[in-house]
């Protein structure tokens, strides 16, 4: 299927219109999610107005963050929501890129990072501030951190597989981030490149800067070889009443 992709360049999408359980999908136009948009050029300013966003999670650690509030948030008045949690995976990552020799060494250094992910407390109370968002807002939401594809695809995941989405249909959504261009990878690694230290070797940042399902399966992996799944999600809120008023909310 298609996604509804009005901004590929800054990896900005619908994840609805996927099916969810016998007979039902999710609905288009409530759940959106993207890379960060503040350099987002004047024609696109009011954005969030169009697309009737009523909050936005942010998933970037407080490093990642602009001091002065972005000009796309110009005339928004819904909220935006942050955890307040340490975010003791992504900084750490970043911060060892440097010493990453090719593109392989790259694909190692992902997979680790997915495989802590879910654990993290930042990305924790990210979830439950998330569902709490998704069960009250009046409007759609948006969901992003730096390249909107790690952090938020594993979110974006979790969610669609809350809703009852089948796995094969999360990780096709889960890989059209790859599907976005060679524009999202140059603004990318523009923006990337400013927030480094020190250099990094070209095809390692491009690596970084892509998604392989080997990904988002070794995270999922990671979650149920502790548990389940649906205990993971419960230890983040989302139990049996609250993804019932999900899928109330937002399928048909």
């Amino acid at each position: 299927m298609e996604a509804f992709c009005p901004l590929p360049a800054y990896n900005l999408r619908d994840y609805g219109g996927y099916g969810a359980g016998v007979g039902q999908h999710i609905r288009r136009g409530q759940l959106f999610r993207s890379a960060e948009l503040d350099r987002l050029p004047c024609a696109y300013h009011g954005l969030l107005g169009k697309l009737n966003i009523g909050i936005v999670l942010d998933l970037r650690s407080p490093r990642e963050i602009p001091d002065s509030r972005p000009p796309y948030m110009d005339g928004y008045r819904g909220q935006v929501v942050r955890a307040d949690a340490l975010d003791d995976t992504i900084p750490h990552a970043l911060n060892g890129l440097a010493q990453l020799q090719d593109a392989a060494q790259a694909i190692a250094k992902m997979g680790e990072v997915y495989r802590r992910l879910p654990f993290s407390a930042r990305f924790a109370e990210s979830m439950k501030l998330y569902l709490d968002g998704l069960l009250t807002i009046d409007g759609g939401s948006l969901i992003h951190c730096f390249a909107g594809k790690d952090r938020t695809g594993l979110a974006v995941a979790l969610c669609q597989l809350a809703l009852g989405v089948h796995r094969d249909d999360c990780m096709a959504e889960y890989l059209l981030t790859n599907a976005a261009g060679e524009e999202r990878l140059r603004l990318s690694l523009e923006a990337f490149r400013k927030t480094m230290d020190r250099p990094v070797d070209d095809a390692v940042l491009r690596e970084v800067m892509l998604v392989r399902a080997e990904y988002l399966d070794g995270a999922l992996a990671a979650i149920t070889a502790k548990s389940s799944l649906s205990a993971y999600l419960k230890s983040l809120g989302w139990d049996d009443v609250a993804v019932a008023c999900l899928a109330e909310r937002y399928l048909i």
